[in-house]
């Protein structure tokens, strides 16, 4: 729709053209809206010779560089060989898409148990990190594995008893998202990419005395919990609960 402005002086008058949600104003007559036009002026490269068009030209760069550096916190978890289990050699895969390697108890040898005790979760790890938010994510492990298991099992006080089955498990890797980065990447890309990652190991014992029955390597990656890219220690506090459902799948009775 034109408009047309009152005369002006110079003789050429301003012509008021909306061309959607776009409003232009020029000096030229135009008998219609023409958005290939707006289109080739919107699109003008920016001129680097000028101070906003080098600044631009810096943030744009900028922004690349920065995702390809977070591209490398995305990297996904590995399992480990710590060297906390008695025997790794009977591990197979969790699953046909699972890098998480488990011996499953044979049903027979499970109906030889009417309880199970967990022991308190273990940080065994090569890296140095802070030993304050590990021995946090210990404890949680220690409550997932212990609400996990005890819906199917009844949770023993000991590990005594010839019929109670003892999990013992540990913390073997860890890696830490980085929040300020983070919150950068959140701001201009829209997304954080820096993850943080866990790596687990339990194993299942029996009997008197008592004998490898089981075990699992296991690692996760916080991919998918938007909350824990934002502080160091969120992604490992969460897959805690993922650690935990994985080592009481391994345990089911109806196997």
């Amino acid at each position: 729709m034109l408009q047309r402005d009152p005369p002006r002086a110079d003789a050429r008058q301003w012509v008021r053209v909306e061309c959607g949600t776009d409003v232009l104003r020029t000096r030229r007559a135009v008998g219609s809206c023409d958005p290939m036009h707006h289109d080739r002026m919107a699109s003008a490269p920016d001129n680097t010779s000028t101070p906003a068009g080098l600044a631009r030209r810096i943030a744009g760069l900028a922004t690349v560089w920065l995702a390809v550096a977070a591209l490398g916190g995305c990297a996904n978890q590995a399992v480990t060989r710590s060297g906390y289990l008695a025997a790794y050699d009977r591990l197979q895969p969790e699953s046909a898409d699972s890098k998480n390697l488990v011996e499953r108890p044979s049903a027979g040898a499970l109906s030889g148990f009417d309880t199970v005790f967990v022991d308190p979760v273990e940080v065994r790890l090569s890296t140095t990190e802070d030993d304050a938010a590990m021995q946090e994510v210990a404890a949680l492990a220690t409550v997932a594995l212990r609400e996990e298991i005890g819906l199917q099992w009844s949770l023993a006080d000991s590990p005594a008893d010839a019929r109670t089955l003892r999990v013992r498990a540990a913390l073997t890797a860890v890696k830490t998202a980085n929040p300020a980065l983070n919150v950068v990447l959140f701001i201009i890309l829209p997304v954080p990419l820096d993850n943080g990652g866990l790596s687990a190991e339990a194993e299942f014992l029996g009997g008197d005395p008592q004998e490898h029955v089981g075990a699992i390597v296991w690692a996760g990656q916080g991919l998918w919990n938007p909350t824990g890219y934002f502080s160091a220690y969120g992604h490992p506090r969460q897959l805690t609960r993922d650690f935990a459902k994985s080592v009481a799948a391994a345990l089911k009775r109806s196997q």
